[in-house]
């Protein structure tokens, strides 16, 4: 098939954070023999090639002048807007989007719009009597709670679609209390729930890791966007508190937060190491070589919360103790097993937790089994072929 992509958010170079897991869902498609033509909003500065077989990006301008263009990428729609008025120029891609399309549609056999809310319309528009899979992550889902008609938005959006991917079972339970009685029970049939691909991570013995990245004390891993809901805060508290037991501080990835996190770590005299995001091998050699990962997420001020983090289900298909709040889609892994400690967001409950996974000892044969259960459910394998599966099936 040759598939039309659209998307609010996609890696404009590489290391790129802002939609990469969107990157990683096309790749599972192209990894199944499918071709790839992604839609996604201009940014402000100019993207590098994208060199990725049988993936095509068209950055569709939606603003002029460019320099306006500060809706999607960096934070993401939701903190941009929070940071400048300029962010709502964005509510002009869909329908630039839909013009774009209308020129690329006919060699297309499929529609997937991610971010269902509002591009699921987009994705309508443009589908035509072709399959339309529309994505729910979490934002959207927030933005249609919060808007001033939810139940009607949420009826239109399913009528935009053939079928629907939930990241998480939470999410999908949260759209189908917005729809009508009579509509929410045909949901369950027309959708599915799978978290955004897992890229495979070749195996690396953890000393060898451990080496590579300077490491001789326990290492407390979190990787992700550093933004306030988060909760790296947290994590910085919650390590002072474990007094003087030494402890180092793993932070992966970037962000707005990122220097008031580090301004942070010096006034409480924690031994933390920014690294920037990781990718590849230097992946790979953190999720190998650390002794836990803390993931705490907790709501936002505007209710958004985590729909399923990859990073997450990385951590535990790495084979590491996890802890975490009960956030977003954490409910979804507890068939995982595994050492998974979900805490309350609270200093002491995360330093008490951290304690107990840094105690846990993770055989070689444990960790060779957690990896094969996550590449079996979440991989790209499994992914690419739910959603072939599904577009395929879809009327």
């Amino acid at each position: 098939m040759r598939i039309g992509l659209l998307t609010t958010s996609f890696p404009r170079h590489a290391g790129d954070v802002a939609g990469a897991f969107v990157l990683d869902y096309a790749r599972s498609l192209t990894a199944r023999g499918h071709a790839v033509e992604v839609l996604a909003p201009e940014p402000l500065d100019r993207p590098e090639p994208l060199h990725a077989a049988n993936i095509t990006v068209n950055w569709v301008p939606y603003v002029r002048p460019r320099g306006l263009a500060r809706a999607f990428h960096g934070a993401g729609f939701p903190d941009n807007a929070m940071r400048s008025p300029f962010a709502w120029l964005g509510a002009a891609f869909p329908a630039a989007a839909v013009i774009r399309g209308r020129t690329q549609r006919d060699r297309w056999d499929a529609v997937v719009s991610h971010w269902a809310f509002p591009m699921a319309f987009a994705g309508r528009a443009l589908a035509g009597h072709r399959p339309h899979l529309t994505v729910f992550h979490s934002s959207e889902l927030t933005a249609l709670e919060r808007s001033p008609a939810p139940r009607a938005l949420a009826r239109a959006v399913f009528h935009s679609a053939s079928t629907f991917q939930f990241v998480s079972e939470h999410l999908a339970e949260r759209f189908a209390a917005l729809l009508p009685p009579a509509l929410a029970p045909n949901l369950r049939g027309r959708s599915f729930v799978q978290p955004m691909p897992v890229p495979a991570l070749l195996p690396v013995e953890r000393e060898t890791a451990r080496a590579n990245l300077g490491l001789d004390r326990p290492t407390v891993l979190s990787m992700g966007r550093l933004v306030p809901m988060k909760r790296i805060d947290l994590l910085l508290r919650a390590a002072a508190a474990l007094g003087p037991a030494p402890v180092d501080v793993l932070v992966a990835g970037d962000g707005p937060e990122r220097e008031a996190l580090e301004r942070l770590a010096n006034e409480l005299g924690v031994s933390a190491r920014f690294v920037g995001v990781l990718r590849g091998d230097a992946k790979r050699d953190a999720l190998a070589a650390a002794d836990a990962f803390v993931s705490l997420s907790t709501t936002a001020e505007e209710g958004r919360t985590e729909g399923q983090s990859v990073t997450l289900l990385e951590a535990v298909g790495a084979g590491l103790p996890v802890v975490t709040t009960d956030a977003g889609g954490v409910r979804d892994l507890f068939w995982h097993g595994g050492h998974l400690s979900v805490v309350d967001p609270t200093v002491a409950d995360v330093a008490r937790a951290i304690r107990l996974a840094l105690s846990a000892r993770v055989t070689r044969d444990a960790a060779h089994a957690a990896s094969a259960r996550t590449n079996a459910a979440y991989g790209f394998d499994a992914h690419g072929a739910a959603v072939e599966a599904r577009l395929h099936a879809a009327p």
